[in-house]
């Protein structure tokens, strides 16, 4: 990941162009879902979510969202919600902004 302009970027294989999109959407969509969890109290649910994103995010090229996953796992893990929340609001945070690019 680099910065550029003040955002954060991602460069991703062509080869996963037309997957991206998906992707991104997908897992905003998992964080907004883990968030609503923790503010529930439900860390098991956003420990679930940090794991599959620490699974997930590598495969599509976002180490990044692999690093925050297993952060947000760990805190939720441990029961540890206002860390867990700080993780999976940053990572929504994250992925409001990334910006992706495709090598040519």
């Amino acid at each position: 990941m680099a910065i550029s302009e003040g955002r954060d970027f991602v460069v991703v294989d062509s080869d996963l162009r037309t997957l991206v999109p998906q992707f991104l959407s997908s897992k905003r969509k998992d964080i907004a879902n883990a968030i609503r969890a923790l503010e529930r109290g439900d860390c098991d649910s956003a420990a679930r979510t940090g794991h599959q994103l620490k699974g997930e995010g590598s495969s599509f090229g976002f180490d990044q969202v692999t690093a925050m996953g297993a952060e947000l796992e760990l805190a939720a893990i441990r029961g540890d919600r206002s860390v867990a929340l700080k993780w999976a609001r940053s990572l929504a945070e994250f992925l409001d902004h990334i910006e992706v690019r495709f090598p040519d």
